[in-house]
């Protein structure tokens, strides 16, 4: 057994070794295709790794120092300046006196102030193995995240403060959509009414869309943009609207496609790291917790998000009302705008 130490805020252990194994999302790091990944945002990876995470505030203090001298090092005349404390970087560190945090727990809001700085803290054991591989001899590395679905829904309430808005109506579309559940699940009192396009709870149904990709046939190089991470923003740009072309749309219409995604500023980087965070998109025992209006629209030849799962969200969220869009894929908004722009207008109208 190897033991490691990591200071995070957010992170995945990805053990590294020769042949990249089957993974659920195309992934690519620095170092590489991982062959195992260990998440430390759930309880599962925790435990795996005998881990336990824990918090503490981090302080500015006053301190004694030296002002800039000859060739701007500190070796001047004495002044005061700052610094942070606790110096809780070293690997050695004893932090067993700190606050124990459920790995689900760590994006809730702590700390007290608008300028605040904040430890966490977890020491890990690598296992002897990770499912079927074996770590000996690997490299593991510890991607730290700054981007998470939670910290999304944070932003977009951060955006409602400033605009000065106790409560808003929320749509999502799509990815979108795990965004907006995620904002209702985290501030529930400034939901007005939530609006649900062409998304899901859980992107967990990979056989239904197998199924679907075998009835439509789609040709090899549709099946590449939509199954591959882009290498650069031009070959997202194309791959994008290949795939939207031809999987996304009911009717085939490349104009509407062009107009659709004429000012899209296109980002390899962010494509895949929307991939990765499908995986967190996974609310569906929660949605009995949203009690706010819900409407929810879905095309009925989508083949992102199927009816079915529009049917999930329904079966989920007690006040909702579905609407299936019979002429539309995952645009219903643009293969059926003025029908959506009227369910959408009477919904709200109704709950004015």
């Amino acid at each position: 057994m190897r033991t490691a130490s990591l200071v995070a805020t957010s992170c995945v252990v990805a053990a590294l070794a020769g042949s990249a194994a089957a993974l659920p999302t195309p992934l690519v790091r620095p170092l590489g295709r991982p062959d195992a990944l260990v998440d430390l945002r759930a309880a599962e990876g925790v435990r795996l790794v005998k881990g336990q995470w824990r918090y503490s505030d981090a302080r500015i203090v006053e301190v004694d120092g030296k002002s800039p001298g000859p060739y701007l090092k500190p070796s001047g005349a004495p002044n005061r300046t700052y610094d942070y404390t606790p110096k809780a970087g070293a690997a050695d560190f004893d932090a067993s006196a700190w606050e124990v945090v459920e790995p689900t727990a760590r994006e809730a809001r702590r700390s007290t102030g608008k300028v605040c700085f904040n430890w966490y803290r977890i020491k890990v054991t690598v296992p002897e193995r990770i499912a079927s591989f074996d770590p000996t001899g690997s490299t593991v590395a510890f991607e730290i995240e700054t981007l998470t679905l939670g910290q999304l829904a944070d932003d977009a309430d951060a955006l409602r403060s400033h605009l000065g808005y106790e409560k808003v109506a929320v749509l999502g579309h799509s990815f979108g959509g795990c965004v907006a559940l995620q904002y209702a699940l985290r501030y529930p009192q400034h939901v007005a009414r939530l609006l649900l396009v062409g998304t899901t709870a859980a992107w967990d149904y990979a056989e239904e869309i197998v199924a679907e990709l075998h009835r439509r046939s789609p040709g090899a190089d549709v099946l590449t943009a939509f199954l591959d991470v882009p290498t650069d923003d031009a070959e997202f740009a194309r791959g994008q609207k290949l795939v939207a072309t031809t999987l996304g749309f009911h009717t085939f219409d490349p104009l509407r496609v062009e107009r659709l995604f004429g000012s899209t500023i296109w980002s390899a980087a962010a494509c895949a790291r929307s991939r990765e965070l499908m995986a967190d998109c996974n609310v569906a025992s929660r949605l009995g917790d949203i009690d706010v209006p819900t409407l929810i629209l879905t095309g009925r030849y989508d083949f992102f998000c199927p009816p079915s799962q529009g049917a999930r969200l329904h079966r989920g969220i007690r006040a909702s009302e579905l609407v299936l869009f019979e002429r539309s894929g995952h645009y219903p908004f643009v293969e059926e705008p003025d029908r959506f722009r009227a369910v959408v207008g009477r919904w709200l109208a109704q709950r004015t």
